[in-house]
């Protein structure tokens, strides 16, 4: 048994096995998420701070930020997007 853990191998595995990134849908327009959801986000979910919260949706769009916050979103459209983030993200590791 080997004692490396490869996480290139692994995040090159998955990488081949993920079919598109996530869109959001709002607005009338789309927003590309990453492929994979970045560990910052699931920090800042776990955390009590909606500044955390927010800045990780904002990570999480990138240079889309600015677009999708001037359609006008509420707050009840953030909380439907943060619920709905692991659920997109969620994998089956085939155990």
């Amino acid at each position: 048994m080997s004692r490396i853990i490869d996480l290139d191998a692994a995040r090159a595995a998955r990488a081949e096995a993920q079919a598109e990134a996530p869109i959001i849908k709002f607005g009338g327009a789309e927003y590309k998420l990453p492929v994979e959801l970045p560990w910052s986000i699931v920090e800042a979910a776990s955390s009590q701070n909606t500044n955390d919260i927010v800045g990780a949706v904002k990570s999480l769009l990138g240079e889309q930020w600015a677009a999708f916050e001037a359609t006008g979103v509420s707050v009840a459209d953030m909380t439907t997007l943060i619920e709905n983030i692991a659920s997109v993200y969620s994998t089956d590791s085939g155990e």
